[in-house]
């Protein structure tokens, strides 16, 4: 959100997006991070359609903690819809700077996490051979 300070911390935040129906997901949120980025991690792709802020698809409200936006953001995504309603987040430029809860207006996908990438960091000295 604008005007907040930029995250200070070195340590990883949580995360967690949940859904209207009770299903949540969390995970965690390293410093400089954006939150789709982390979200691949768990195997979670939250709805991002141009990354650049503009078109709202990746629109979320900020149930516990706070965001920042880094980048340009399209103000009028941000806007709440009616009186009492907190507004929105784009997450595609969103940056905790705490343990965070959104509620994303779109849905999420479950993707496998690719668990290649992490057998190739493995020394081959520590892997089993037969």
């Amino acid at each position: 959100m604008e005007g907040v300070p930029m995250r200070r911390s070195s340590e990883p935040v949580t995360v967690t997006l949940e859904c209207a129906d009770g299903e949540s997901v969390s995970f965690p949120c390293e410093p400089g991070q954006d939150i789709p980025t982390a979200a691949t991690g768990v195997g979670c792709r939250p709805r991002v359609v141009c990354g650049g802020g503009g078109c709202g698809a990746c629109r979320a409200v900020v149930v516990e903690g706070s965001v920042e936006h880094q980048g340009g953001v399209s103000q009028a995504k941000l806007e709440a819809p009616e009186p009492g309603h907190p507004g929105f987040v784009l997450m595609c430029r969103a940056h905790p700077l705490e343990d965070v809860v959104l509620r994303p207006v779109h849905r999420w996908m479950r993707r496998p996490v690719n668990r290649m990438s992490e057998a190739l960091k493995t020394p081959a000295s520590q892997t089993k051979t037969d």
